[in-house]
Order: structure tokens, then C-alpha cells, then sequence
């Protein structure tokens, strides 16, 4: 419960509450004019001081960092699960929450003793750690865990629930606190107010972030920069098994290979025999040739008959009679010189030719012995540098041979990651279907407090609220029938927050009061809003709890009369008003 709201600034507005039904009044129109601020009247400033008092964040726009509030103080009184809270909380030292002695006395918390001022105080961590296990009982996670935002509840996230934001958004939806908040975090929160298995929605969290790095993973694959270093499975195994087989083959040729000194030297010759070899051959073949035409050419050379040597005289006598004068004798005898002349040189080529033959014979069987000499000394042996350059290749082997190795491994966690991704996400949705079964009890008392609200409001107009268990979490379901407008959609909230205010307040858990700036009631009938407060009044009575509202005086004044409920009882002692400056709740415009 909230005892007293105060502050050191002058002309600030003491604010007292009382158990039941309280009504914060603003007098005037609450419309901005000329020389107004939106802290003319001060109700929604009220809301962000009870935040700030309970360790809301201060950060750069918050307004108690403003030139004319950050060295003022704001106090609260608070009686949380029994225990009385002195609570003073400023914009200069936001890091720093000060409590009453007997806290520190007490060594219920980390509290240090402040030189410069002497007051207790601890840090703003400590605080809602504390708050935390003492309005919510929320578990206290190890060390090593703290620091994870999703390993445990939240109880910033669970306290707003019961001051909900108009500035953050907060009546947008039932479920939602502010328009920022992510699934994970609303699910854990309302689970863990409604009783349910809040730890789900946590290891949802954890398997989408987990999904989410595998498909960034994936995308990365895709890309032409990177798409080597992702492969499948398929394609890697079938890179592998060949590169495994060069390396082995290469391997089994290092660790055979013999180093020769002179490998070199003996190379170059053998390359020079097989230049020489090469000639030789070239030579043989010309002389086969030439030894073939000259014994074709001596058989071929035969002696000329006399008689077609008298028949050509004849006939060159008949021809040339004047010219011709030697005797055929004569002639036969020039004939048979240049027979013998001609089958003496033929003979003399061929000798010469067949001597050359042998003569390349001999040469080429000699070298060719010296190439197989040579040749069995190289066997099995290799020269330094080649040994050299076959260990680079092994050792690159090697290297792509592990390269390889971990593309496979990476592109076998990510699909095998997919595939537990999905195994995993059945399961979780599994389990909480069961837990939902399970808590069948819970589930129903839910639906019926929810509906039991609806009820008090709009009589048996159709609505329709149900708890859903989908692969994404619960799902929350809430719909009055009826114009969408505002309205409609800000008693939908009001009917889960007292809902969510009276489940936990029976398990005597919570901070004793639900509180609703006056937005909740924007594009609401008079009437349901008469009947809204008296559904707030008859659970904070029912619950020893506060039902804190603020609310316009023109509004309030128009409310119609509601049996059993003294709406001018509720109204607090102090009433703000945008008239002029000093009326407000910090006494000035700022």
C-alpha cells in the first residue's frame, strides 16, 4: 500500500492515501492553453513518481533530471508485505535510494551509510532486487546468471502492471505495459503474476535468439562473399572424401621419397642421353634409307647391249652423218669407264653408310645403358627441392583437408540446429498445453475474474476471454462487443488489471494497490465509469488494498450515483488543479 507521497520542493502537494478507493481530483478542464504545460495539473507526474520512488529508470528525458527537479527530493511511504518503507529518491543522485534505519539496521539489505549526508542508501539494482522478493517473491538468480536480462522475472515489468504509463503506451493492450515490450518479457510477467509457468516463455526467448543467429547464419551462407565458407553437408563430404584421398596419396609419396644429392646432375644427364638417343634414332633412319636406295641403284646398274648401241649410231650416222666419226668400238669402251666409274662410287657410299650404321648402332646401345644406369640409380630417390615442394603440398593438403573438416562441422550445426530448433519449439508448445491442462484450476479462476469484471461493467453483453497455448506462448484473448472505439478497448484493460489485481492479491502476494491515471477512462460512458469504480473499491475492500485513481473534476462531477459505493468518501484531501501555477502538484511550471 501507498502511505504518502511528498517531496522537498516548497509548494509541492502533499499527497496522503487511505485503504479502498482513492480519488485523486484535478480541477479546471485539463486542456492546454496559452502559459500551460503539461505539468500544470501534475496527476500523470504523480504516476512517474511513484515509479521513480519503486526504481523506475532516470535517464536523460526523465523529468526528474530537469534543471528546476534534479536536487529536490521525493519521498514515499510505502507498507509492503508487512514492512513499513521511508523511501527518498532524487534526480542528481539517481543511482542512490535512500530508506528509513531500521532497514539498514536490520541487515535486510546491502545498505551503506552515506558520509556526505549520513542516510542509508543503496543502489537502484539493490533496490528492485529487494522489492522484487518482497512484494513479488521473485526467485533470486545465482551471480553468474544475474546479468542475463532474460533469466529471471523483471520486477519493473511486474510492478507496472499495477501503475500502468500513459506515456509509455500502456493502454494500448491488456498485455502490454509499454509499446517496447517484447513477448517474452509481457508472457513471463503475466504468468508469473497469474500463477503459471512463467519459465516457458523464458526458454521460448532463448530458442528464438538461438533460431535467429542460425538464420543470420544462414543468410550469410547465401551470399556470394561468403557462400564458400558455407556448404552442405552433401557437397562438403563429397570435397572431403576426394582431398582425403590426395592427402593420402601425397603422404605415401612423402614418406617414400629418398632425397640423392647429385638427383639433379644425374637428371640433366639422363635428359641430354635421351636428346642423343633421340638424334641417333633421327640418324638411323636416314641411314636405313640411304643404304636402301644405294643397293636398289647397284642392282638397277647393268650393262648395255651392242647391238642398241649399233642401232643408235645407225640411226645417229643416218642422222648426223657428218658429225659422228668415232669407231663403235670406241664408244663401247667409254661406255663400260663410266659403268665401272659409277658402280665404284655407288659401292664406296654404301661401305660408308652401313660403317655409319654400326658405327650408331654401338652409340646408341651405349647410352642407352647408360640411361638405364642412371635410371635405377634415381629409382625411389628425388631431389631436396622436390622433397621440399611435396611437403608444402602434403602440409597444404592437410590444411584444406581441416578447412573442409570445419565447414562440415559448422554446416552440420546448423542444420542439425534447425532441426532441434523445431524439435524443441514441439516441445515447449507441448509442455505448455500440459501446464495449461494442468493448472486447470488457475486457468478457469482467471477466466472467471476477468468475466466476473466484464460483468459488473456491462451487465451480460457478449465478451469472450480465453487463455491460448500456441508455439509462440500464451496468447491472451480479451473482446467486449461493442463500438471499437477507446472506450471499449480501455475497459478490456481495466477488467484484466483488476483481475490481475485480485488474483494476486488473494495469494498474498503484490503491492496492495492497483493505480489508473486518469487515460483509462478516456471515451468511457459515465456511467461504466461509475461502475468501474465501485468494481475497484469493492476489490480493494474486499483485499485490504487500495484502488488508486486520478480523474478530471468535470468528469468526476458527472458520474451518476452507484448503490454501495460513497464515491465523495474516496476523494483525497489534497486536489490539483491547472488553474494557476501554484495549484499544481509541484507548485510550478517547469
Amino acid at each position: 500500500m501507498i502511505r504518502k507521497i511528498d517531496s522537498s520542493l516548497t509548494n509541492f502537494k502533499s499527497i496522503e492515501f487511505h485503504a479502498g478507493l482513492n480519488v485523486l481530483l484535478s480541477r479546471g478542464d485539463d486542456v492546454l492553453g496559452e502559459g500551460k504545460t503539461r505539468n500544470s495539473a501534475g496527476k500523470s507526474s504523480l504516476i512517474e513518481i511513484i515509479h521513480f520512488l519503486l526504481g523506475a529508470n532516470c535517464d536523460g528525458d526523465s523529468i526528474f533530471r530537469n534543471e528546476q527537479l534534479k536536487d529536490h527530493s521525493f519521498f514515499g511511504k510505502f507498507r509492503f508485505a508487512g514492512v513499513d518503507l521511508q523511501i527518498e529518491r532524487t534526480g542528481s543522485k539517481r543511482n542512490n535510494v535512500y530508506v528509513n534505519s531500521e532497514l539498514a539496521n536490520g541487515n535486510i539489505l546491502p545498505v551503506r551509510q552515506e558520509q556526505s549526508t549520513g542516510k542509508h542508501c543503496l543502489t537502484n539494482n539493490d533496490w528492485k532486487d529487494y522489492l522484487g522478493l518482497l512484494i513479488f517473491s521473485i526467485p533470486q538468480l545465482p551471480p553468474e546468471k544475474s546479468g542475463i536480462a532474460f533469466n529471471k522475472v523483471s520486477f519493473r515489468s511486474l510492478i507496472s502492471y499495477f501503475i500502468r504509463r500513459n506515456s509509455a503506451n500502456g493502454f494500448r493492450l491488456p498485455q502490454l505495459i509499454n509499446d517496447k515490450q517484447q513477448l517474452w518479457d509481457w508472457q513471463t510477467s503475466i504468468s508469473y503474476l497469474f500463477n503459471l509457468n512463467w519459465e516457458i516463455p523464458i526458454e521460448l526467448r532463448r530458442l528464438k535468439d538461438h533460431e535467429k543467429r542460425i538464420k543470420e547464419v544462414a543468410k550469410l551462407s547465401q551470399s556470394e562473399d561468403l557462400s564458400d565458407m558455407f556448404k552442405s553437408v552433401a557437397s562438403l563430404s563429397s570435397k572431403i572424401a576426394i582431398a582425403q584421398r590426395q592427402f593420402d596419396s601425397k603422404s605415401d609419396q612423402l614418406k617414400r621419397f629418398n632425397v640423392l644429392e647429385t638427383y639433379r646432375e644425374l637428371e640433366q644427364e639422363t635428359k641430354e642421353l635421351n636428346d642423343d638417343l633421340q638424334k641417333l634414332s633421327l640418324e638411323r633412319t636416314r641411314l636405313d634409307e640411304t643404304i636402301k636406295h644405294l643397293e636398289e641403284n647397284l642392282i638397277s646398274e647393268q650393262s648395255t647391249d651392242s647391238n642398241d648401241l649399233n642401232k643408235m649410231y645407225e640411226a645417229a650416222q643416218f642422222n648426223f652423218p657428218e658429225q659422228v666419226k668415232k669407231s663403235l668400238e670406241e664408244v663401247e669402251k667409254f661406255r663400260e669407264s663410266i659403268e665401272r666409274n659409277r658402280k665404284y662410287h655407288l659401292e664406296h657410299e654404301l661401305k660408308q653408310s652401313r660403317d655409319s650404321l654400326n658405327k650408331n648402332l654401338i652409340m646408341a646401345e651405349q647410352a642407352d645403358k647408360k640411361r638405364s644406369r642412371i635410371a635405377s640409380k634415381l629409382n625411389g630417390h628425388g631431389a631436396m627441392d622436390d622433397f621440399v615442394l611435396l611437403k608444402s603440398e602434403v602440409e597444404a593438403k592437410r590444411v584444406e583437408l581441416e578447412h573442409l573438416n570445419d565447414q562440415l562441422e559448422r554446416s552440420q550445426k546448423i542444420e542439425k540446429s534447425g532441426a532441434e530448433i523445431k524439435k524443441n519449439k514441439m516441445e515447449l508448445y507441448q509442455r505448455l498445453q500440459h501446464d495449461l491442462t494442468d493448472r486447470k484450476e488457475i486457468h478457469d479462476d482467471i477466466i472467471n475474474l476477468v468475466d466476473n469484471n466484464i460483468s459488473a461493467l456491462y451487465g451480460q453483453r457478449e465478451r469472450s476471454f480465453n487463455i491460448e497455448a500456441t508455439e509462440n506462448g500464451l496468447k491472451y484473448n480479451l473482446e467486449i462487443q461493442g463500438d471499437r472505439g477507446s472506450g471499449i478497448s480501455n475497459m478490456e484493460i481495466f477488467c484484466f488489471d483488476l483481475a490481475l489485481y485480485q488474483f494476486v492479491a488473494k495469494k498474498k502476494s503484490g503491492p496492495g494497490f492497483l493505480i489508473h491515471d486518469s487515460h483509462i477512462f478516456d471515451g468511457v460512458d459515465n456511467r461504466q465509469v461509475a461502475l468501474a469504480l465501485k468494481a475497484g473499491s469493492d476489490a480493494a475492500n474486499t483485499n485490504n488494498g487500495q484502488y488508486i485513481v486520478t480523474m478530471n473534476s468535470d468528469k468526476f462531477d458527472q458520474l451518476p450515483p452507484v448503490p454501495g459505493l460513497d464515491i465523495d468518501a474516496s476523494v483525497l484531501g489534497t486536489i490539483l488543479s491547472d488553474e494557476t501555477p501554484d495549484k499544481g502538484l509541484f507548485g510550478f511550471q517547469f
